[in-house]
């Protein structure tokens, strides 16, 4: 059991690494330059520097610079927001979300679908101090083996891509939540491409699924 909870962790984050490159190459091979005030990917640019030409904060004014506004991310989420014309996009524990880069109000937000929870084995009483550990991709609604709910499906951790579009097909938002990478239109926030690409009973990666969202 936990060499397959392993194995199906360890499939998603390479899942998550492998979209985020198709994201950044689909960006690059669509000829369009990076806004100065954009951030479209973890590293920004292919080159991985990291590095905003935003000349607005200096050594001169960065001591007094004032908070403008705050946005409370849910999950423990530990990604890098996307920035791209002006909109921040974020995974918030159950959520992604996207906010106006300028004021923090929230655009849009989607929620993840509730993903159903096998019913447990029947328990001891000396065993139900011992919380069950949740599928990957799940997080505990409030409980161990007795109570508090079902797991709750999370976006990932690891943040979101964003792929600019082709021209016919318009930009999209990605991630991945358990087994299913979902694509949102960078709009309105509603998904145009759930898909199962991760078999849970075998932790093995649908190549034709992941070959598909291109």
């Amino acid at each position: 059991m936990k060499l397959t909870a392993i194995s199906t962790a360890t499939t998603v984050a390479v899942i998550t690494a492998a979209i985020g490159v198709w994201a950044q190459g689909s960006s690059s091979s669509s000829g369009n330059q990076i806004a100065p005030a954009d951030w479209p990917n973890l590293n920004r640019d292919l080159a991985a520097t990291r590095f905003s030409p935003l000349t607005q904060i200096t050594t001169a004014n960065v001591g007094s610079l004032e908070q403008t506004w705050t946005y409370r991310l849910g999950g423990g989420a530990t990604s890098v927001p996307l920035v791209v014309g002006g909109v921040m996009y974020a995974s918030s524990g159950p959520q992604v979300v996207a906010l106006d880069a300028d004021t923090g109000k929230e655009v849009w937000s989607y929620s993840v679908p509730a993903t159903p929870a096998a019913p447990p084995p029947p328990v001891s009483d000396a065993q139900a101090s011992t919380p069950a550990a949740p599928p990957p991709g799940l997080t505990p609604a409030g409980g161990g083996r007795r109570g508090g709910g079902p797991p709750v499906a999370v976006a990932s951790q690891r943040g979101v891509g964003y792929w600019p579009g082709d021209g016919t097909t318009a930009a999209r938002v990605v991630f991945l939540a358990a087994a299913h990478c979902i694509l949102l239109s960078n709009r309105n926030g509603l998904a145009v491409h759930p898909r199962t690409i991760v078999n849970p009973a075998t932790a093995r990666v649908k190549f034709r699924d992941l070959q598909a969202l291109q």
